[in-house]
């Protein structure tokens, strides 16, 4: 799958590699070369998708890294997760005593 990020998404749902624009945005969400591929060009891309369709293994490969980046950086289990350590440290911390 290539284009947007908000394609892509659902794209990394179904472990499926993306092939994105290099971007703001695409490279706050893909590691290139781990977890997606981020091209320069639209020659570059077509590099990248025929790579990509040549090595089914390297496409598995970035499409279950990219599923589980985003478990861990995206979705609401890391967020409650963040939350509840935030909280913890807030409790343990003395109140301020103001006079």
């Amino acid at each position: 799958m290539f284009g947007s990020i908000a394609v892509g998404t659902r794209s990394i749902e179904e472990y499926e590699p993306i092939v994105s624009a290099r971007s703001p945005m695409a490279a706050a969400t893909l590691d290139d070369g781990r977890t997606g591929v981020l091209a320069d060009s639209p020659m570059d891309q077509a590099e990248a998708i025929i790579r990509l369709l040549g090595s089914p293994s390297y496409a598995a490969r970035l499409g279950r890294n990219a599923h589980r980046a985003v478990a861990r950086r995206f979705l609401l289990p890391h967020h409650l997760k963040a939350y509840l350590k935030l909280m913890a440290r807030l409790l343990r911390r003395p109140a301020s005593r103001k006079r």
